[in-house]
């Protein structure tokens, strides 16, 4: 099973009442080293409220990239990086079949398609479920996974434990090109 890890939200404190939002530049790396130990995250980058030159948000810019060691992760040099967003970049490495061997680094692009959110009355149990379209840049591959999170608010400390459940699904055309045997091997 995974490893455990910390995730963070954030409290929004907008002018429709506020709520909170997952904080993607902090989890993401975090949910991808525990679900592939073998892996470590080297850069992150969000679309978290990015604006074009005339105000306007766009979702297709990307913040610049932060970092693990530190470089471009302070509000000062990316102030969005933290903010709600639906798309998050990721350059990671891990040791590679290659002939030469050792670390090969490949980056990905993940953008969410559609959520769901549920808590129960009692406010002390938080359901979500995630659909994410993931673009594999080096590989030209595009897949699709949902994420099911489930949260709990502990009665003896006033903790929160959970369970993250990933599945991964192949694009329509990949099964297809299966199905019809292209490539000529049977």
């Amino acid at each position: 099973p995974p490893s455990a890890h910390a995730i963070h939200f954030i409290k929004n404190d907008n002018n429709n009442g506020g709520g909170v939002y997952e904080d993607l530049a902090y989890n993401t790396p975090r949910k991808f080293e525990s679900f592939w130990p073998e892996s470590k995250v080297l850069a992150v980058q969000t679309n978290g409220s990015m604006k074009e030159g005339d105000g306007s948000f766009n979702n297709r810019i990307v913040s610049p990239k932060c970092l693990v060691v530190g470089d471009g992760c302070s509000y000062d040099d990316n102030p969005n990086l933290h903010s709600p967003a639906s798309r998050v970049a990721i350059e990671y490495e891990y040791d590679g079949p290659t002939r030469r061997g050792g670390r090969v680094t490949q980056s990905c692009d993940v953008t969410m398609l559609d959520h769901f959110i549920q808590n129960n009355d009692d406010n002390d149990h938080y359901y979500t479920t995630k659909r994410y379209s993931q673009y594999n840049v080096n590989q030209e591959l595009q897949t699709f996974y949902r994420e099911t999170t489930s949260l709990e608010q502990r009665n003896n400390d006033g903790g929160i434990v959970g369970k993250i459940r990933v599945a991964a699904f192949l694009p329509y055309y990949v099964k297809e090109m299966d199905a019809n045997n292209v490539g000529g091997v049977r």
